[in-house]
């Protein structure tokens, strides 16, 4: 495939004598595509997120203003403290000092009344909020530190067309690392093909999840923070064990292909295991042509050298 550059010619330009070049770019080896996802399904996860994601920010909600006002306690018992006049007495002060302080867990209660605040808190144990511990949980999951794989992100959605499109760059790698690594774990784990494994398969017990990642729309990041409470949120990572996230989870499983990396194991899109053999794929070089301006080369003037007429 050839492509003819345009240019501006010029007075000085047609002047100019120009010669055809041709200009060859490799593709680039290690270029990762984001795991394909259609519009729809996009919008149905993140509308599924932020239903479910209300009693997080009741619990976020409930806590902030319960801090507030045990910090506003603080502040006015060491206002007091310094400014207690002479004739008040260390009983008295001490009397004070206790009375704020029987307050702090009655405002600590009324989290703890919430009901749901308190099934917010339960879900945070399901969730990973951020980037940065996003980051930090599949790092853990592709080194296999937790065996029992209960605590492993199946979902990751991410919102890259909000953000600059290098913080999330790495995502896509480190994903497919992290299910590369469960998979293996997985089938290490995996007792084998016996009478009892097949029972307990086909009486309904689930296989752990494929990891799944997926790049939402434009806008989405305003209506996750919305959601949680949160000044922004780029990026969650969800865990399976609750209903609400289960479901979201295997929406996701069945719209969404997994991340894949050629060079990093040996899967397919849909999580199984292929071949160890090695694929060779034809050299994908695109060819330019364009000009190029001839330069001539200027006559070198001998320097002449200054002769000394004797006297």
């Amino acid at each position: 495939m050839s492509a003819f550059s345009k240019k501006v010619v010029t007075a000085r330009v047609a002047g100019q004598k120009e010669r055809q070049v041709f200009k060859h770019a490799l593709a680039k080896p290690y270029t990762i595509v984001w795991p394909s996802a259609k519009q729809a399904a996009q919008e149905e996860i993140v509308n599924a997120l932020c239903n479910a994601l209300q009693p997080v920010s009741a619990y976020f909600a409930a806590s902030r203003r319960a801090s507030k006002q045990i910090r506003r306690l603080k502040i006015r018992r060491q206002r007091k403290t310094k400014g207690k006049k002479k004739h008040n007495t260390t009983e008295g002060v001490n009397a004070r000092e206790s009375k704020m302080e029987s307050r702090i867990p009655c405002i600590a209660d009324k989290v703890a009344g919430n009901e749901t605040a308190l099934q917010g808190r339960d879900m945070l144990k399901h969730l990973v909020l951020g980037i940065n511990s996003t980051t930090r949980a599949l790092e853990k999951q592709a080194r296999r530190d937790d065996n029992n794989g209960q605590n492993n992100i199946a979902l990751v959605v991410a919102c890259k067309l909000d953000i600059e499109s290098h913080v999330v760059s790495h995502l896509p790698a480190l994903t497919h690392a992290a299910r590369t690594a469960t998979a293996s774990v997985s089938k290490s784990n995996d007792p084998g093909t016996d009478i009892e494994n097949v029972k307990k398969n086909a009486s309904g017990t689930e296989k752990p999840y494929q990891l799944r990642l997926v790049g939402v729309a434009k806008g989405s990041e305003k209506q996750l923070a919305a959601a949680t409470c949160q000044r922004r949120l780029s990026v969650i990572g969800i865990r399976p064990g609750i209903p609400e996230f289960d479901r979201i989870i295997r929406f996701a499983q069945e719209n969404i292909s997994a991340p894949t990396v050629p060079w990093v194991g040996a899967n397919n899109n849909n999580g199984t295991e292929s071949s160890n053999t090695p694929v060779l794929h034809p050299m994908n070089i695109h060819e330019l042509h364009t000009t190029a301006p001839i330069k001539t080369k200027k006559p070198v003037q001998k320097e002449k050298r200054a002769t000394i007429v004797p006297f």
